[in-house]
């Protein structure tokens, strides 16, 4: 029973300290946040952040780890859908949709994770990694007799197709996620749609 109580302390500090440092990011990049801002804001002591970490950017990269685990449970529900699909350069709206519903469905599900992982404040790297990560992925559902020119324009698709998803995403996660994750799905897929039907007119 005891260790279960610790346990769930421990969660509590892990939590709070994390949300301190998101709302410390709001107003200010990582190299200028202290420990000791961390500490008020979340109300622990400085023997409790080091218990857990050993300095801000320990934090910093404890987060990030969470992150890529759950972005690559994303790349994987995703590419499962779009395994089934019979042609990857032609995919319909209700494809996309459900491609969408389950990236969406999972950031929902750690919103806050995403909120400090696409802050104005974070690495833009991150950002670049993920795309380079399912673009990645999406390339390998290509037939292989695919002629230069439509892989190029394919590319160029998913570049511009992915910027404006990322955007939408950080809006929606910006406000609160108050559109329902549907709704969002939805804009996302005929935006790709258009993007990606459009890609053969530039081959």
């Amino acid at each position: 029973m005891a260790k279960q109580h610790e346990d769930r302390r421990t969660a509590y500090s892990k939590k709070v300290i994390r949300e301190a440092l998101l709302e410390l990011m709001r107003d200010k990049p990582l190299n200028k946040i202290t420990v000791k801002e961390i500490c008020a804001l979340a109300d622990v002591n400085r023997s409790t952040f080091y218990a857990y970490y050993m300095d801000i950017y320990d934090l910093y990269r404890a987060i990030l780890k969470d992150f890529f685990r759950c972005q690559h449970r994303i790349i994987s529900e995703c590419s499962a859908i779009l395994v089934r699909r019979p042609d990857i350069t032609d995919l319909s709206v209700a494809d996309f949709t459900d491609f969408y519903l389950a990236y969406f469905s999972i950031v929902l599900e750690n919103k806050e994770l995403f909120r400090f992982v696409f802050n104005r404040n974070s690495d833009a790297s991150i950002h670049v990694n993920l795309r380079k990560l399912f673009y990645r992925e999406l390339v390998k559902l290509l037939p292989e007799d695919t002629p230069e020119k439509i892989r190029g324009a394919f590319y160029a698709s998913f570049i511009f197709a992915s910027g404006g998803v990322t955007f939408l995403l950080m809006e929606w996660l910006n406000n609160g996620c108050r559109m329902p994750v549907e709704t969002l799905a939805k804009r996302a897929a005929y935006f790709s749609n258009g993007v990606f039907n459009g890609y053969r007119a530039s081959q």
